[in-house]
């Protein structure tokens, strides 16, 4: 194999290392990871996420890293990751890692299964709990009902709300996050459930997961809901739930049954709507031995188990097919006038989109005006809810318009 350093970067505020790049594609353990390592001046690969969308900071380097419309003649691969429920756009990236499990074009998309992802960061992939130990996690009398772990509101996360609402007419759910918090206090605050400072390798992102999975640990029941539903959009929030030892509660990927065991959790997708979600949960709640069986079952059926590590293989060999193939028999999007004219489109309009969005985040942290709240929100098509952490954290009161600001800006 060529010794030749595969020069890539990643943008994304969680990458702070090569392991943290790594970690990210669930290829540490590959014999070309030896060879990858940062560059964020010349790459000859650049992993784009979903920050690029929505981060004037991310665009405006992405933008650079390209070449675009400029003569510096950098043309690197271009590659789109993200764990959201996000979809790429093959007009401006050469290849894809995305969570759609029925996206085909080509040699260009792939997908890591949800618990590989997550299992290459944590201690477990497979269900260690027996039903005896489970039967005496109950016997300790320690467990509490179910809770509900969320900090954002979001802009389509109604159906999780839905759910909390509805379990909470049947029994009291501790709300650990910061949204709907009922529980006098955001848990976990001391232990650091932020954005990592010192990278994934060093306990960043995964001390969250973990302090996640300890948190639900004292719970019967989590509600792990996603903020999206789509084909093959399978999250984290399941599969702590899993680790946790706790049944989840899920809602979200219509398909999640043909990925792990229906007997393992309650899913949302089998029934016409909460009321009979809730009875589900209040049958196994009140027997015992049905709640130690489910907890303890498989997260996978031995059929989905290959499944899973067939599609884990076929994604190690997309790795290797990028990688070790020569820059120039790498490219794959389109090259022409038709193109480039798109690519104005895109980078533009979102530069020019980010920026706003950025100044208005700083005008936000600056300004308190319930006007100027609901402006904001009509231009980004987002309630004033969302807002209203950023407004608390205000230091002084002016009273002029978003106009004003964004003319102070320079930018109208």
């Amino acid at each position: 194999m060529s010794d030749v350093k595969i020069k890539v970067c990643f943008l994304h505020p969680w990458i702070k290392s090569i392991e943290d790049v790594l970690k990210l594609l669930c290829i540490q353990d590959m014999p070309i990871a030896e060879r990858f390592e940062l560059d964020y001046e010349n790459p000859d690969y650049v992993i784009a996420t979903d920050y690029v969308t929505s981060s004037y900071r991310y665009m405006k380097q992405f933008k650079r890293l390209v070449g675009y419309q400029d003569d510096s003649g950098k043309n690197p691969i271009r590659i789109f990751w993200t764990e959201e429920c996000v979809s790429p756009d093959f007009n401006i990236f050469d290849y894809s890692i995305t969570w759609n499990w029925k996206l085909s074009y080509r040699d260009r998309a792939a997908r890591i299964p949800p618990h590989i992802f997550i299992g290459s960061n944590m201690t477990e992939r497979q269900n260690t709990l027996s039903y005896e130990d489970a039967v005496s996690l109950l016997r300790q009398g320690n467990l509490r009902f179910c809770n509900f772990f969320y900090s954002n509101p979001g802009h389509f996360k109604m159906k999780r709300d839905e759910l909390f609402y509805a379990l909470q007419g049947y029994k009291h759910v501790d709300s650990l996050g910061k949204y709907l918090n009922n529980v006098g206090g955001v848990v976990g605050d001391d232990n650091k459930i932020t954005e990592p400072k010192q990278g994934l390798s060093r306990g960043g992102r995964y001390s969250w997961q973990e302090v996640s999975v300890r948190l639900k640990s004292n719970y019967k029941f989590t509600i792990a809901a996603e903020n999206a539903q789509s084909d093959g959009y399978t999250s984290e929030k399941l599969l702590t739930s899993f680790l946790a030892h706790s049944v989840p509660i899920y809602w979200g990927n219509p398909y999640v049954a043909e990925e792990y065991n229906p007997e393992a959790f309650i899913n949302c997708n089998d029934y016409d709507n909460f009321d009979n979600v809730v009875k589900r949960v209040k049958e196994i709640d009140e027997d015992d031995e049905l709640w130690a069986r489910m907890v303890s079952q498989p997260w996978q059926t031995e059929q989905q188990a290959r499944k899973s590590e067939a599609e884990y293989e076929s994604y190690k060999k997309f790795i290797m097919n990028i990688f070790t193939s020569p820059i120039e028999q790498a490219y794959r999007r389109t090259m022409g006038e038709w193109v480039y004219l798109y690519g104005l489109w895109y980078f533009e309009q979102r530069f020019i989109r980010n920026k706003k969005r950025s100044l208005i985040g700083e005008f936000i942290k600056s300004f308190l005006d319930t006007d100027t709240i609901d402006s904001i929100g009509k231009l980004l098509s987002m309630p004033r809810a969302i807002f209203n952490p950023h407004w608390r954290q205000a230091k002084q009161l002016k009273r002029y318009t978003l106009e004003d600001f964004l003319k102070e800006k320079n930018f109208s």
